[in-house]
């Protein structure tokens, strides 16, 4: 029986040997478990240069090359070649956050930021959340008011339309929250942002200036675009406006309401796009007295429509019609052009001052990432339904003309090219 407890025991022995041998050479041989890597996001960089050419026909008529051409914006100069912007664009995705930064320089800088002057701006820099269907962004990015964009290369036209220049703003800075469908036929986007065209630092002066808040500026955007040959797009915007590096009324007020439909028949050749907007300026406590010299007004309305067409020629070869109407009711919520309104015969109260433009565009893909454009353009001007007219003595017309040498209409031709990368 001994003899059988020992030889148990001894067979027990070598067994619990072997499998520790057996535990300690597979964990000698098993490598050393390594942390995985941090997530590397995904970067690209892209931008363009935009240059251009304008001629004033109007200006070179009254000997006055270089005067400026009114009611555009970006493309202003006359008579000179100009780099009208250049952009950069960083872009950074990691999973469902990114990053934008968008730097920009040339003549339409100047205008976009409020210097005036060439140098290097930012037009936008905010981070963006998007779990699932929502989309949350935070910081300084352009509007989502209007039909066109900043960037020439995205619009079927080269210069930019009266409703982009007196109507919108180029950028807001602040907050923005976004809903989509799950497959993106239908979203909301609401806005909330410091002011129009502000970084969120400036403050009021004047003679509401006590040192208040700009104040906030809202928004809303709804879109319904079944297929990509069909949207419809429904913008607000209603807030605090003006532009960088000057002061504000906190009390002065604009709103807008737009509509923006674009249809592309058979998604073929041909597409179209309509742009109406309908707004008002409220002043608040303070008046406008009228060209009359008596009728006080304290809401400006104001409302307009841009009509889009375009039609591609062949691969590299397409051309773009624009015709275009924008209504300033009482002649000073938009000052178009620069005018005040022609005083009614009746002496009560104001005319309205309605600005008309049609614009033509034949462009050229000289290559995959260079856009040529040829454009004509002319601008019109009235008042109480009869056109601003020369300088001439007359029993109607008592207000001089907008454009050079005081003429009713402006025509300018322009050539641009954009190289994008």
């Amino acid at each position: 029986m001994r003899k059988t407890i020992k030889l148990f025991s001894l067979m027990a022995t070598l067994a619990l040997a072997m499998v520790s041998k057996m535990v300690w050479a597979d964990a000698a041989a098993a490598p050393a478990a390594t942390p995985s890597p941090a997530p590397t996001p995904a970067v690209s960089v892209n931008g363009f240069v935009d240059g251009y050419y304008t001629y004033n026909f109007t200006n070179s008529s009254a000997g006055k090359v270089g005067a400026g051409n009114l009611g555009y914006n970006f493309n202003s100069a006359d008579d000179t070649f100009n780099l009208g912007l250049g952009e950069v664009d960083v872009n950074a995705v990691l999973g469902s956050t990114s990053g934008h930064l968008s730097l920009i320089t040339g003549d339409s800088a100047g205008l976009i930021m409020g210097t005036g002057t060439y140098g290097v701006g930012v037009l936008q820099a905010y981070v963006s959340y998007a779990p699932g269907q929502w989309t949350f962004n935070l910081g300084r990015f352009v509007t989502w008011m209007g039909n066109e964009v900043i960037q020439s290369k995205s619009n079927m036209n080269y210069s930019r339309s009266l409703l982009f220049v007196y109507t919108i703003p180029y950028f807001n800075q602040g907050l923005s929250v976004g809903w989509a469908t799950s497959d993106s036929k239908v979203a909301v986007t609401g806005y909330m942002t410091q002011g129009w065209n502000n970084s969120g630092v400036l403050f009021s002066a004047g003679p509401m200036g006590d040192g208040a808040d700009l104040g906030k500026t809202y928004g809303l955007e709804a879109k319904y675009a079944p297929d990509a040959n069909f949207s419809v797009v429904l913008n607000g915007i209603m807030g605090p406006n003006g532009g960088a590096g000057t002061f504000f009324n906190p009390d002065t007020t604009k709103s807008v309401g737009e509509a923006i439909i674009t249809v592309v028949p058979g998604g073929g050749a041909w597409s179209f796009a309509l742009d109406a907007e309908a707004g008002s300026t409220s002043l608040g406590a303070v008046t406008v007295t009228a060209n009359d010299g008596t009728t006080k007004i304290s809401s400006l309305p104001f409302w307009g429509a841009a009509l889009y067409g375009r039609y591609q020629i062949s691969s590299d070869w397409a051309a773009a019609l624009r015709l275009e109407q924008v209504v300033d009711t009482d002649g000073y919520g938009l000052g178009l052009y620069g005018l005040i309104p022609q005083t009614p015969t009746t002496g009560k109260g104001s005319n309205d001052v309605t600005a008309d433009e049609v614009t033509l565009t034949i462009e050229h893909n000289l290559s995959s990432n260079l856009l040529f454009r040829l454009e004509g353009r002319m601008d019109m001007a009235s008042s109480g339904g009869t056109q601003y007219a020369p300088i001439t003595p007359s029993s109607t017309i008592t207000v001089p003309g907008t454009f050079a040498g005081g003429s009713g209409t402006q025509t300018t031709g322009t050539a641009s090219a954009v190289m994008s990368f």
